[in-house]
């Protein structure tokens, strides 16, 4: 029982980062995006260029990932979401531009990296027995970053100007906006943070 628990939240605290991601752009810009689990994908991909092909250590690779996947969230934000947030798109069209994003987004990392099964350059035989449990270092990592991760943004969230400015904005834009706070801006912010929890997501999956 104990092992399944602990097999259990290794699977939990990856889901708990990929979906602070997803939550945090839905609560806050109120975008469904469908186009998230591909986030993941990428990120999981950008650390396996480092880590396998150029030789650097996961670490390095998570890194990485995390400032790609954050450069992809941004780019999409400047070049899609908002030309289509200025023409005053509903929820329905972002849902349906989420789609075809997800869509063309999968087939792009399709055809860079082909559908062969790929793995990280890590040792993942090495296991250490907690009494009854026995958890691998790979698992034990998961288990710290991603709570290390959580707690970190539940902190931005509560603590920070940018964290209640964010709030505000989830509670109301055009409130958000007659009160001196600049939109744009925490929208960036929303989309970074968001898409570099989704590469890290991704590599903790990987």
């Amino acid at each position: 029982l104990l092992q399944l628990i602990a097999n259990g939240l290794v699977t939990g605290s990856i889901i708990a980062i990929a979906a602070i991601g997803l939550s945090l752009v839905y609560g806050i810009l109120k975008i469904v995006n469908f186009a998230h689990g591909e986030y993941l994908v990428f990120g999981a991909y950008m650390a396996l260029v480092v880590n396998v092909t150029w030789g650097q250590s996961l670490v390095v690779g998570a890194l990485f990932a995390m400032v790609m996947t954050a450069l992809l969230g941004i780019a999409l934000e400047f070049g899609l979401w908002r030309p289509i947030r200025k023409k005053g798109a509903g929820i329905v069209s972002l849902f349906i531009v989420s789609i075809g994003l997800a869509l063309v987004l999968r087939n792009s990392i399709l055809l860079w990296q082909g559908g062969a099964p790929r793995r990280y350059d890590v040792d993942v035989f090495q296991v250490y027995e907690l009494g009854p449990i026995r958890l691998s270092l790979s698992q034990i990592v998961v288990i710290i970053v991603a709570s290390v991760a959580i707690v970190a943004v539940g902190l931005l969230l509560a603590r920070t100007t940018l964290g209640k400015a964010m709030r505000a904005l989830s509670d109301s834009r055009d409130l958000a906006s007659v009160s001196g706070i600049d939109t744009d801006r925490i929208t960036a912010y929303t989309w970074i943070l968001g898409s570099a929890l989704a590469g890290l997501g991704g590599v903790l999956q990987g």
